[in-house]
Formats: C-alpha cells, structure tokens, sequence
C-alpha cells in the first residue's frame, strides 16, 4: 500500500513540474546580402544549421525553463537572456546565451534552428 502511495505521488508530483515548464518562441531575421560568414555563439540548449538557397537568415528560438511559473519565467528571461542577431560587414553574427548560475545548469535552454544562404562560411562557438 506505501508502495502504490509513495507512486501515485511521484507521478503527480512529474505531472505538476511538467505544468510548470513555460515555452517562449522568438523569430529573427536579416538579409545576408554581402554576408560571407555566419557565427553563431550559443549556449545551453540544442542547435540545427540548414544551408538552403535563399538571401536570408532565419533563426527559430525555443526558450524553455522547467518548474516555474510563467511570470517568474518572463522576468528570468527579461534579465539572464541575451537572444540577437546582427550583421556587421560581410559577418553575420547570433547570439544565443543564458547567464550563468542555478537557472542555467538545471532549469533553461535556448533551442536554436536557424536556416541561413547555403554559400555561407560557418563558425559555432
């Protein structure tokens, strides 16, 4: 009977962090014209790179943060996200990056698909 208890808990207890996980997407865009590099700077998180022929940068962000309410979650990302894109010359730059400290070693991550103009060079830090 402690046994069936003590699980039932559990899986209540897995449900109600799942209902706390919150989910914010973002889209960036530029044009790539006269852009021969791409760096990108991420951090936590999974990153997806697609050359494709087109003229522009696309970046899909998926931001996740477990076990908080969406609230506190905008406020963590209004003050410990840093989520850019930018053209300087003939680079292109994104930046993808959670502060550091608790959040980010067990809470956050930033997950990034990004399509850029095949003929690009390509460095990921």
């Amino acid at each position: 009977m402690k046994a069936m208890i003590i699980g039932f808990l559990f899986v209540v207890f897995a449900v109600n962090a799942q209902a706390l996980a919150y989910t914010e997407e973002r889209e960036l865009k530029i044009e790539a014209d006269g852009v021969r590099t791409f760096d990108i700077a991420c951090d936590a998180g999974s990153l997806f790179v697609e050359g494709r022929n087109q003229q522009e940068i696309q970046v899909k962000a998926v931001i996740e943060i477990d076990n908080v309410s969406p609230e506190k979650a905008q406020k963590f990302i209004e003050d410990h996200v840093e989520l850019w894109l930018r053209k300087d010359g003939e680079v292109a730059y994104l930046k993808s990056e959670i502060e550091s400290g608790f959040w980010k070693r067990k809470c956050a991550r930033i997950n990034l698909t990004v399509y850029i103009p095949a003929r690009l060079s390509l460095k990921v830090k």
